[in-house]
């Protein structure tokens, strides 16, 4: 994996980087193939504006937000707990937004309450209400 990558091996990087959770691949190594991946990447964007702003006080805690429909028992729910579990509470302040319908809470859900910064409920909101309530949330990364 060792190899002097140029911008024209980004599509072959990044399949590179899509399979790497399937091997026993060294963590240390896995960083520098996704750190060379966005210097690479980098260089195509000239010119081109950040998707986020800077944050007003860079050495504040980088606020987070997770909108999902299942923060409960779920392979959502459950890789949300991973994911939320590996953050240091000190440098970042986790907030979730449920769309789950009332009575889909359960214990995960209890769990992650208690683990994040804030838990806000948006049952029954469409995508364009969403926009207006939460503003400050880039709406382009939509998983379903």
């Amino acid at each position: 994996m060792t190899w002097n990558y140029t911008a024209n091996d980004l599509e072959a990087l990044s399949d590179l980087l899509g399979i790497l959770p399937y091997y026993d691949v060294p963590a240390q190594t896995v960083l520098a193939l996704y750190k060379t991946y966005d210097r690479l990447a980098q260089t195509g964007r000239v010119g081109i504006d950040d998707l986020a702003l800077p944050p007003d006080d860079p050495r504040g805690r980088l606020r987070i937000g997770f909108l999902s429909a299942d923060l409960r028992t779920h392979v959502m729910g459950r890789i949300i707990e991973e994911v939320v579990a590996r953050h240091d509470a000190e440098q970042f302040e986790i907030h979730l937004y449920s769309l789950m319908p009332i009575g889909g809470d359960d214990a995960l859900t209890a769990r992650l309450r208690l683990q994040t910064s804030g838990f806000t409920p948006l049952r029954g909101l469409t995508i364009t209400m969403l926009r207006a309530a939460l503003p400050m949330i880039d709406c382009t990364f939509w998983s379903t």
